[in-house]
């Protein structure tokens, strides 16, 4: 019986180490899709100031 619980135990420790593990994971994922979004969001507002200033230098032309 004592084996049992020993070995209970190690699976319980593992499971929560691996739960840990998927915690840090899900973080860094959290924190790189936020970072891709805000790239995104810069790279538009670039597009479009771009496009904003070869309007006016057309209409100057």
């Amino acid at each position: 019986m004592e084996f049992w619980k020993r070995k209970a135990k190690k699976e319980e420790e593992k499971a929560a180490r691996a739960m840990m593990e998927l915690r840090k994971k899900n973080a860094e994922y959290e924190a790189v899709s936020a970072e891709v979004t805000s790239s995104r969001s810069k790279r538009q507002e670039l597009k479009e100031r771009i496009r904003e200033l070869e309007d006016m230098l057309q209409d100057r032309q």
